[in-house]
């Protein structure tokens, strides 16, 4: 490569890296101001990964994931691994010197989601160039990556949460699969393929859509006859069973290697990549048999035998892990809070209100779909077919199940904009037959602008209609915990003594970073009984079976805000525990504490009693 050849390359990098510096110094911040100056995070799980690395960090023992003030007094383990507390922790001690510890966790923790997002987008650039290696498209892959309105929580800062590392961890298997499918067969490739597909188990289960994707695309492109994709599984697989089985072994003590979790990397991931292995191995073996399998039909039925011998194998040995990650929930937990947590919601449109908002996720793929279509049918001799075949295999696994679930669709919105790029670049490329300048800057500017920027424009004029419809009333009935922290945790007040608070499941987290106290609810499948009491407790017509929950846990103060119950609980039109509480009539055993005129028109904190 010569030096001119190098420098043309580095140009598009050079050029991503600053438009990101510009998005997070000004775009993002401008949306939304990081709360910095009060010491607070955006979003409940920032606030309990800190809690989770501070525990390691001051003493706790590594395979001790146990939050023991979250689900009070009995303490929750959560479904969390280690690799980004590892991140968070080399940051905080990188710092100590500095800010100490817990200052230094917390400033790594307000730009550690920043600059992942730029090494994601860095690493996006690397990963299309088998698919597109000229410059202008890569530049509209960054700006696309920058305007997609559902990738914008990546970028947050004061978010130290694992998504953007999970995310950025795709884009690199992305990018090793795209090299491995259009080179010749390569080992070392293959293997670190599979490796990246196994740390991203390590780190999230919902990474097993990716594990889908890519055996799927290999298994297509070998029914298709293409050489060598028997070698590619193999080498994959090997490459994804050696990483879950290090991951099995860091992240869990040997009395828990045989302990089957669904949730997060367990013995149950190493069969599944196991049996992907076999799988693998098998056909690779029946290739080495003369005429075997030779034709379209022959292969079909071996792969289809071989797939489905693992699965039901898989089936019969795990069966629940067709449930999913998080298994059935108890139907309380699930009516009342779960299925009204937002990013568990379809963003597909339930009705026409919605149609907007979906529109600013996913209008793209309405283009991008048709064209993904195209190429694979009508343009098969196209250099890199195979990786575009890749891409559409990925949105046909991801988009339907990001529409089902919204936080499942930042997968298919990354390998949209990958399409959207790409046709945009053949889209100016046609339009330089346009002999008139004039016209052929119009058309291409009218068309970028467009693809790039119409469903953000849509996006933000929903956001101001929604805005404009927000009723004084309504926001009257939010509240601001931070209001009230520092009475919460006062140690001449209600933090003199650490005692357990009961509260909205999601100010769990927030009660136990900011105060001395333990919470009964916090927003994770696993604290399902702290959700269960909670709700319960608020939702009690019978007092006594309140009071029962409270001498259970040993609860101390009972914490109500409008907001909170009337959107999660449905308590308008009954005649339970928190509409009485919430109309300043207590039964005998709460006793309202008196907060400061400025701090009384939204939080009601009660205090057990004898």
């Amino acid at each position: 490569m010569t030096l001119k050849t190098a420098f043309e390359k580095s140009q598009i990098y050079l050029m991503a890296l600053i438009l990101c510096l510009i998005y997070h110094a000004y775009i993002t911040h401008a949306i939304e101001p990081p709360p910095i100056a009060t010491g607070e995070l955006m979003g409940n799980d920032s606030y309990m990964r800190l809690i989770r690395v501070q525990l390691l960090g001051e003493g706790g023992a590594w395979y001790d994931g146990i939050i023991p003030r979250d689900n009070a007094p009995y303490g929750t383990e959560l479904h969390w691994t280690r690799p980004f507390d590892v991140l968070l922790l080399a940051g905080a001690w990188a710092l100590e010197p500095f800010l100490g510890f817990r200052q230094g966790l917390y400033w790594w923790g307000v730009v550690v989601t920043p600059l992942l997002h730029i090494s994601l987008v860095l690493a996006m650039v690397w990963a299309v160039a088998p698919l597109y290696s000229d410059g202008f498209r890569r530049f509209l892959l960054v700006v696309g990556l920058l305007l997609q309105p559902l990738l914008y929580g990546l970028a947050r800062w004061a978010r130290p949460d694992h998504h953007t590392l999970v995310f950025l961890v795709f884009v690199v298997m992305l990018g090793l699969m795209l090299r491995l499918l259009l080179a010749p067969p390569d080992r070392r490739r293959g293997l670190l393929a599979g490796a990246s597909v196994g740390l991203g188990l390590w780190l999230t289960m919902e990474f097993l859509l990716g594990l889908l994707m890519v055996h799927a695309t290999l298994g297509l492109l070998w029914l298709l006859g293409r050489p060598g994709m028997a070698k590619r599984g193999l080498w994959l697989s090997i490459g994804l069973f050696a990483m879950v089985l290090f991951a099995l072994v860091v992240e869990r003590p040997p009395a828990g290697w045989l302990v089957a979790e669904y949730d997060r990397i367990s013995i149950v991931h190493l069969l599944v990549a196991l049996l992907g292995l076999g799988v693998w191995a098998l056909i690779g073996r029946l290739e080495g048999l003369s005429g075997l399998p030779g034709s379209l039909v022959g292969r079909g039925i071996v792969l289809g035998l071989c797939g489905a011998t693992a699965g039901a194998i898989l089936a019969l040995v795990y069966p629940e892990f067709l449930l999913g990650p998080n298994l059935a929930s108890d139907p309380v937990v699930k009516y009342s809070y779960m299925d009204r947590i937002e990013e568990l919601q379809p963003i597909w449109p339930r009705n026409v209100d919605q149609i907007p908002q979906a529109l600013a996720y996913f209008g793209n793929a309405l283009i991008v779909v048709p064209y993904l279509l195209f190429v694979l049918l009508r343009e098969r001799t196209r250099e890199g077919w195979d990786g575009w075949l890749m891409v559409a295999v990925g949105v046909l696994i991801c988009l339907p199940v990001g529409l089902a679930i919204h936080r499942f669709g930042h997968y298919a919105a990354l390998l949209l904009v990958i399409g959207l790029a790409d046709l945009l670049g053949r889209c100016t490329d046609a339009l330089e037959r346009v002999s008139n300048l004039l016209l052929r800057t119009l058309f291409r500017a009218g068309a970028i602008n467009a693809g790039l920027f119409g469903f953000v424009i849509l996006k933000a004029a929903m956001n101001d209609a929604s805005a404009a419809e927000t009723s004084g009333e309504e926001a009257a009935k939010s509240c601001d915990l931070m209001e009230i922290v520092a009475d919460l945790g006062a140690p001449d007040a209600l933090g003199a003594e650490p005692t357990i608070v009961l509260a909205h499941p999601d100010l769990g987290s927030k009660i136990i970073y900011f105060t001395p106290h333990g919470s009964v609810g916090s927003p994770y499948h696993r604290n399902v009984a702290g959700i269960r009491d909670s709700l319960l407790f608020l939702m009690a017509e019978d007092e006594s079976e309140a009071r029962q929950i409270v001498e259970q846990r040993g609860v101390g103060l009972v914490l109500v805000c409008p907001g909170d119950g009337r959107k999660m609980y449905g308590t308008a039109e009954r005649d339970n525990l928190f509409e009485r509480l919430m109309a300043g009539s207590s039964p005998a055993w709460l006793a309202e504490v008196e907060l400061p005129a400025e701090r009384g028109e939204g939080y009601r904190i009660y205090r057990v009693v004898p």
